[in-house]
């Protein structure tokens, strides 16, 4: 059964809360983006905190039939976007999140 884009959010926050993901934001950019419909963004505490909270995310949304299109800055642990189509993640440590602030931006 398909789930709608509620309950991909829903889930997508879920895994990430599994290992601790900080100051979760959800962002609906349907009116502002071509990409995509809504954009997670969310605090990791280090390169490999971040890591492990693609790695999770990707692993766990497989399980459960979403497959992801792609995710970048995995080698970096900086800022690692992972995109599911319709939901943009964003996995930043606190400073890159403080200097790009995206939920301004996109808000």
């Amino acid at each position: 059964m398909k789930k709608t884009q509620e309950e991909i959010c829903a889930v997508i926050l879920d895994k990430l809360d599994d290992l601790k993901a900080q100051e979760p934001c959800e962002i609906d950019v349907t009116t502002k983006s071509s990409i995509t419909d809504t954009m997670i963004i969310v605090t990791g505490t280090s390169d490999r905190h971040c890591g492990a909270l693609a790695d999770h995310l990707i692993d766990e949304m497989k399980k459960l039939g979403i497959e992801n299109y792609g995710s970048e800055g995995k080698n970096t642990g900086e800022w690692i976007v992972v995109d599911f189509g319709t939901v943009m993640v964003h996995i930043m440590q606190d400073h890159a999140r403080k200097s790009y602030e995206l939920e301004k931006l996109w808000s």
